[in-house]
């Protein structure tokens, strides 16, 4: 369960505003939101490596979370 993970797919992002008027606006408030927690998130290196250790592992939990 990574969560959100920092890689480029955020700044390459195409948004199409047309239905957002009928929503209030909450479509580019809810992508907004998405968008920070995808450029804060942790670098994709972390990740990674936090990924390939628990492939090499015998015994796993059930869920596993990277970071806190």
């Amino acid at each position: 369960m990574p969560g959100d993970i920092a890689i480029g797919f955020t700044a390459a992002r195409r948004k199409n505003p047309a239905d957002d008027e009928a929503y209030g606006g909450r479509i580019a408030r809810s992508v907004a939101v998405m968008e920070h927690d995808e450029e804060n998130g942790i670098p994709a290196e972390k990740a990674g490596a936090f990924i390939a250790e628990k492939a090499l592992q015998k015994k796993l939990p059930v869920v596993c979370t990277i970071g806190g």
